[in-house]
C-alpha cells in the first residue's frame, strides 16, 4: 500500500494534518488501527529517521519537498 499512499499524498492539494493524513490512509485501504499501533511501536525509530532526513536536506540546502538533485 506504500505506492498508493505515496501517490495519494503527492496528489493532495490541502495542508496536511493528522486527520487529513488518516483520511487519505483510509481512502487507500490502510488499516488505521494497525497504523496507530505501528506508529506507537516504532515512534522512536520514525523520529530518528525524520531527524536524519531533515539534517541531510539542510546539508544539501533543500528547502522542502519534493527536491531535485542533479
Amino acid at each position: 500500500r506504500y505506492v498508493a499512499m505515496h501517490k495519494a499524498l503527492m496528489a493532495s492539494r490541502s495542508d496536511f494534518t493528522a486527520a487529513s493524513i488518516l483520511q487519505i490512509a483510509a481512502g487507500v485501504g490502510i488499516d488505521l488501527q494497525r497504523l496507530g499501533v505501528d506508529l506507537e511501536t516504532h515512534a522512536s525509530l520514525i523520529s530518528q529517521r525524520l531527524s536524519r532526513n531533515r539534517l541531510d536536506a539542510a546539508r544539501m540546502r533543500l528547502p522542502g519537498t519534493p527536491g531535485y538533485l542533479i
